[in-house]
């Protein structure tokens, strides 16, 4: 049998003088404790008697709050686009085939800081109308919205109107930085000449300009808006695309325009939607 050590003897001996006040001293911890949780149970029971009216009442008014979703969507939907007088061209005649050529412009401006609409649209005359087309317009953007050389049997006599069958709206964070890649495609040497055939020895006017590609994008594809002026009034439209366009490259751009309408200013309008990712080249 194993003996105990002196050390083991002094503990029992300590327990055995000790062993009623540690006995007395854990049952007045465990009176405490049940003190103290039924004191707890006691105050929760009466403060739920005491505010359960209050309560009840501050729930059935929570209830009966109605939040105004129209006037919240009013209040943060975008702004109508603004449109302009709608212009209609006769392009081009032919007696013989009895069909015409019309070109349609309306001019647009989007009153909008952080949307982007994207407009399914056509325009329709008595008996007639032109196809769907779908054209993007940048938040505080001004444009043209066009359809050109629609064909028609009969001359168009009264004006057409302008028709929208859908418009996407895309919000744009404010200070997007896609917005300035418009900024670093520059539009420049824009002129107006005239290109002579040499085999019918005839003079057509021919618009060039030059687009410099400053930003770090490619594009698969870039348009161009070309309006004439004859003072403050349009007076003739006309469109170019532009493809595979790299960056850091300078293009220039020619359009024969053999119908161009009497004009003293040409504009040259960069339509490109910089928040359609489809339309960026991959860089590797």
């Amino acid at each position: 049998m194993e003996q105990l050590s002196d050390q083991q003897l002094q503990k029992a001996k300590w327990y055995l003088i000790h062993k009623k006040n540690i006995r007395r001293y854990f049952l007045i911890l465990l009176i405490i404790l049940n003190l103290t949780f039924w004191g707890i149970v006691a105050f929760q029971t009466f403060k739920y008697f005491n505010f359960a009216k209050e309560y009840e009442k501050f729930l059935y008014d929570l209830s009966r709050q109605n939040i105004d979703y129209i006037f919240l969507n009013q209040h943060f939907k975008p702004n109508d686009l603004n449109f302009d007088s709608l212009n209609f061209w006769l392009v081009s005649a032919s007696g013989f085939e009895e069909k015409r050529h019309y070109d349609f412009e309306i001019s647009v401006q989007n009153p909008n800081d952080n949307w982007l609409a994207k407009v399914n649209y056509n325009f329709q005359w008595p008996n007639g109308k032109t196809e769907n087309k779908i054209d993007f317009i940048l938040p505080n953007q001004q444009k043209s919205f066009l359809f050109l050389g629609q064909e028609v049997d009969n001359y168009i006599l009264l004006k057409p109107d302008f028709f929208i069958s859908e418009i996407l709206w895309q919000r744009i964070r404010p200070n997007n930085s896609q917005t300035k890649i418009l900024d670093e495609l520059k539009i420049v040497n824009l002129t107006s000449s005239y290109e002579v055939s040499l085999e019918k020895m005839v003079a057509v006017p021919k618009i060039s300009f030059e687009v410099e590609n400053h930003s770090i994008y490619g594009f698969w594809q870039i348009g161009f808006q070309i309006i004439a002026y004859q003072g403050n009034k349009l007076v003739g439209a006309n469109f170019i695309s532009l493809e595979k366009c790299l960056t850091g490259e300078k293009r220039k751009i020619e359009i024969l325009w053999p119908k161009i309408p009497e004009n003293d200013r040409i504009d040259v309008i960069l339509n490109l939607n910089p928040f359609d990712k489809m339309n960026f080249i991959p860089a590797y």
